[in-house]
């Protein structure tokens, strides 16, 4: 059970990190 939630953790923060740069490359091409 400790080793599922920290399974999610890691996903849930890998979904994260991928909406941060896909925003990030959004508003470079909104710049351009």
């Amino acid at each position: 059970m400790h080793s599922r939630t920290f399974n999610l953790q890691i996903k849930v923060y890998s979904i994260c990190a991928k909406m941060k740069i896909l925003a990030l490359l959004l508003k470079n091409f909104m710049l351009i």
